[in-house]
C-alpha cells in the first residue's frame, strides 16, 4: 500500500531584516550648525552621544533594554564660549530625536524666577518647570543663583529647592533642564547649595568650554568677518592677532564677546577716520570700506616706537644709567629675535627682584617696567598692581593659597609688584607666621611654572638689599624663578643735586648753581659736603628725600609770591646757590633733630 504523500506546507515567508537605521546627525539641522563653530571638540562629542539611535535600535531587536540617560546637564565655562549658544542647539537636538514630546527650547535666567516676596520665588520655578514640560528649559548664568556663603538669601535659596524638589533627574523624564554658568561659581553651588541639585544636573560631570586658544580666536573673528561682509587689510588683520595674543591673558576674557566688541570699535573708529579725512563721497559704503590697522588700535605700531618711548620713559631718571641700559638690552634682544623671525616671549625676562635702598626708584620704575613691555607688545596693559607681602599671607590655614592665586589673577596682562617682599621671610622668633609665609612662597614658585601665568605678567619682588638676599634664600625654587636682579645704589650726591634740580624746573623755579657742572666749585663743594652728612643720616631715603627737600622749597618761593602785593612785578622764580646751601643745611639740622623755625626765602 502506497502512503500518500503529505500535502505539502506552505512555507512561511521570510522576514526582511530590520534595516540599519540611519545616522539622526545626517537630518539634524541642529547639529550641522554645531559643527560649524569653531573648537568645542570636547563638547561636540559629548553632545553626540545624544545620536546612539544604533545602539538602542539593536539593543531593543534583541530584547534588551533600551540603554538610559538623564537629559539634564550642566553647562560651564567662561564668558563668550559658547555656552549659552551650544545649550541651544542641544535643546534643539533633543527636540528633532524626539526624546521630548513637544521640543520648544525656553530660555530662563534667575532674575526671571526669583521673587520681591516670600513663596513668589517658589510660583515663578514651579511656572517655568510646568512650561518646560515636553520641551528644553534652559536656565542661563544660573551661577547668579548663588549669593555666597556669607548671605542668607531666602528667594535664590527657594528657587534652588524648588528645582531640587520637582526633577528626578532620572531617565524617562518629559522635559529636559540646563543649567549654564562659569565654571568656579557653578562648583561653589553644587557644593554650597543643596546636595541633590548637583545629583540632577550631572554637575559633578559637567560639559566644560575651554577658553578658545589664538588660532581659534582668530578663527573666529574671519567667520564675524564674513558674516557681515566687512574688510581687512593684512596688516588689520596682523594687529588684531596681537590685540588677541595680549588680551586673552586678562581675567575674565571675553573670548567671542571680546572679538565682537573688537569688531564694533573697529568700524566706529572706521567711520571717524573716514570722516575726519573728509571722505564725503567715497565709491562704495561704509561696511564697503577696508578695516586698517589703526581702526583696531591707535597704538598699532607701539612696537616700532618703543625704543623712542624708552628713552623719554627714563628721562627724569636721575642716575639710572646702568638700569636704563639694562632694560635697553632687553628690548634690544626683543628687537633683533622679530628681525630673524624669532619670537621673543619665551626668552624674555617676566620676573624681577628689585633691591636697594629706600627712595631709589623701585616703585617708579615698576610702573617704567608696565610701559616698557606693553610698548614692546607682551603686555595686555601698562598697569602695575601693587600688593605688600601681607596681602599673600593667610592668618588661618587654607588662606594663604588663595590669596596668592588672587593676586596672580590681578595681575595677568600686567605688572605685580610686591613691595617690602623680604617680609615673606620666616622670621624664626615668630613661630605662627613661618609656615604661612613659607606656604606662601611656595604657592608663588608654584604657580609661576603653571601656564596661566608663566609667560603672561611681569611679577616683581621688591625690597631692601640684604633682607632680599635672605628671602631669596628661603625657597631652594624662588632664586631660580626670580633670576633677574637689578640693584638700586644709594644716590650720589651729585644726581641727588640733579634730581633737585629737576624737580625745580618742573615748579618753574631754576636753581642758581653755577658750579653744577664743575666739580672744583666752592659752592658745589659746599652743597656736596651738606649732601654726603644728609646721606649719612638714619633713615635716608635718597630720591624721596630729595622731591620732599623741593617740596619745602617750593612753597616757601610760593609762599612769598602769595603774599606779594598785587602791584608787585614777579620776575623769574631762582633760588640762590647759598638759599640753596642753606635749605640743604636745614634739612640736616631736622633730621638730627636740632630743628629750627621754618625759613621763608627772602
Amino acid at each position: 500500500m502506497i502512503e500518500p504523500e503529505d500535502p505539502k506546507q506552505p512555507e512561511e515567508p521570510e522576514q526582511p531584516e530590520d534595516p540599519e537605521p540611519t545616522d539622526p546627525r545626517e537630518h539634524s539641522a541642529a547639529w550641522k550648525e554645531l559643527q560649524k563653530m569653531v573648537g568645542l571638540d570636547n563638547v561636540k562629542k559629548e553632545i553626540s552621544h545624544l545620536f546612539n539611535a544604533k545602539i538602542n535600535h539593536h539593543s531593543g531587536i534583541q530584547g534588551r533594554d533600551v540603554i538610559p540617560m538623564s537629559l539634564n546637564r550642566t553647562f560651564v565655562g567662561g564668558s563668550g564660549v559658547g555656552k549659552t549658544t551650544v545649550a541651544k542647539l542641544y535643546g534643539k537636538i533633543i527636540g528633532e530625536l524626539g526624546l521630548v514630546s513637544k521640543g520648544e527650547v525656553i530660555i530662563k535666567s534667575p532674575s526671571d524666577l526669583i521673587g520681591a516676596v516670600i513663596g513668589k520665588s517658589e510660583a515663578n520655578t514651579k511656572e517655568a518647570l510646568e512650561e518646560a514640560v515636553g520641551n528644553v528649559l534652559i536656565i542661563d548664568d544660573a551661577h547668579n543663583l548663588y549669593q555666597g556663603t556669607d548671605s542668607y538669601d531666602p528667594f535664590h535659596r527657594a528657587i534652588i529647592d524648588t528645582l531640587v524638589a520637582n526633577i528626578t533627574g532620572k531617565p524617562g523624564e518629559d522635559r529636559c533642564v540646563i543649567l549654564v554658568g562659569s565654571d568656579d561659581k557653578m562648583e561653589e553651588l553644587f557644593r554650597e547649595r543643596n546636595p541633590g541639585l548637583q545629583r540632577r544636573f550631572c554637575g559633578e560631570d559637567p560639559l566644560h568650554f575651554e577658553d578658545y586658544n589664538l588660532d581659534q580666536l582668530c578663527e573666529i573673528f574671519d567667520t564675524k568677518l564674513a558674516e557681515d561682509g566687512s574688510l581687512v587689510s593684512d596688516h588689520g588683520r596682523r594687529v588684531v592677532r596681537e590685540m588677541l595674543a595680549r588680551a586673552q591673558v586678562r581675567p575674565g576674557f571675553g573670548n567671542g564677546g571680546y572679538i565682537e566688541n573688537l569688531l564694533l570699535r573697529a568700524k566706529l573708529s572706521q567711520r571717524q577716520r573716514l570722516e575726519a579725512a573728509d571722505i564725503g563721497n567715497f565709491k562704495a559704503p561704509y561696511e564697503k570700506q577696508v578695516l586698517e590697522a589703526e581702526d583696531f588700535d591707535k597704538d598699532y605700531d607701539r612696537i616700532s616706537r618703543a625704543d623712542c618711548n624708552r628713552d623719554a620713559l627714563f628721562d627724569e631718571f636721575v642716575g639710572f644709567d646702568k638700569i636704563t641700559k639694562q632694560f635697553r638690552e632687553f628690548q634690544q634682544m626683543a628687537n633683533g629675535m622679530r628681525r630673524m623671525g624669532v619670537d621673543p616671549r619665551s626668552y624674555m625676562p617676566w620676573s624681577f627682584v628689585f633691591k636697594g635702598p629706600p627712595g631709589t626708584g623701585k616703585t617708579s620704575t615698576a610702573r617704567k617696567v608696565g610701559k616698557l613691555f606693553y610698548d614692546m607688545g607682551f603686555l595686555s596693559t601698562d598697569e602695575v598692581i601693587s600688593c605688600s607681602a601681607a596681602s599673600l599671607v593667610g592668618i588661618s590655614s587654607g588662606q594663604t593659597g588663595a590669596k596668592v592665586i588672587s593676586q596672580l589673577e590681578k595681575g595677568l596682562g600686567k605688572v605685580l609688584f610686591i613691595d617690602e617682599a623680604y617680609r615673606l621671610a620666616s622670621d624664626p622668633l615668630n613661630i605662627s607666621s613661618i609656615n604661612f609665609k613659607a606656604d606662601a612662597v611656595g604657592e608663588l614658585v608654584d604657580a609661576m611654572t603653571k601656564p596661566r601665568y608663566a609667560g603672561n605678567m611681569i611679577i616683581i619682588l621688591a625690597g631692601y638689599s640684604e633682607d632680599m638676599e635672605r628671602l631669596l634664600s628661603s625657597n631652594q625654587g624662588l632664586r631660580s624663578r626670580f633670576p633677574t636682579i637689578v640693584d638700586f645704589p644709594h644716590m650720589d650726591s651729585y644726581s641727588c643735586l640733579l634730581l633737585l634740580k629737576q624737580e625745580l624746573d618742573k615748579a618753574k623755579i631754576g636753581i642758581e648753581i653755577p658750579g653744577l657742572d664743575e666739580a672744583g666749585d666752592e659752592q658745589w663743594k659746599e652743597m656736596f659736603g651738606v649732601l654726603e652728612k644728609l646721606k649719612g643720616t638714619k633713615g635716608w631715603a635718597n630720591g624721596r628725600d630729595i622731591k620732599t627737600l623741593a617740596k619745602k622749597v617750593i612753597a616757601d618761593l610760593y609762599i612769598k609770591v602769595g603774599q606779594a602785593s598785587a602791584e608787585t612785578e614777579i620776575g623769574p622764580l631762582v633760588v640762590s646757590g647759598d638759599e640753596a646751601v642753606k635749605f640743604l643745611q636745614d634739612t640736616l639740622l631736622e633730621r638730627q633733630g636740632n630743628s629750627g623755625r621754618r625759613r621763608i626765602l627772602l
